[in-house]
């Protein structure tokens, strides 16, 4: 069984409990991931306080860096082992989980105001402030115990 955070209702951190569930074998194109390492961000207090709806019982997350567990029939490009972040984007060798976690949604971000809401162009000039401090937790699993 995998663990996993779950909410019933919208509130205090006191309605994300770890529950248990059973993954199960990923299906026709698809892959199971073990989670290894999570970004926290403010998006997920949005959705825990429902300034940021989603249907419950819900998962909050959107970061995380993953080990590809088992790929089902007709996945092609990734196997057992491979590492990937959200919506299997392949991790080079020099980038660990635990930065992978933390930094796509806030690179995808940047990149979307640099070059899809103003495209930037030779002699214009940027700049970034306001950066938001990010943790990275390492998601504990006995990956062993459930081969």
């Amino acid at each position: 069984m995998a663990r996993k955070v779950e909410m019933q209702s919208i509130g205090t951190p006191a309605v994300l409990k770890i529950v248990e569930t059973d993954v199960g074998p990923p299906g026709t194109n698809q892959v199971r991931l073990v989670q290894d390492a999570i970004g926290i961000n403010y998006v997920d207090v949005m959705v825990r306080t429902g300034l940021f709806p989603m249907r419950l019982p819900a998962t909050p997350g959107f970061e995380a860096a993953s080990v590809i567990d088992a790929a089902g029939p007709g996945v092609t490009g990734f196997e057992r082992g491979d590492r990937a972040a959200q919506k299997l984007v392949r991790l080079p060798h020099d980038i660990s989980n635990e930065v992978a976690a933390t930094f796509l949604a806030k690179g995808l971000t940047a990149w979307m105001g640099l070059y899809a809401l103003h495209r930037l162009t030779a002699g214009v000039s940027c700049s970034a402030h306001r950066a938001v401090s990010v943790q990275s937790f390492r998601v504990g699993h006995e990956r062993s115990a459930r081969r």
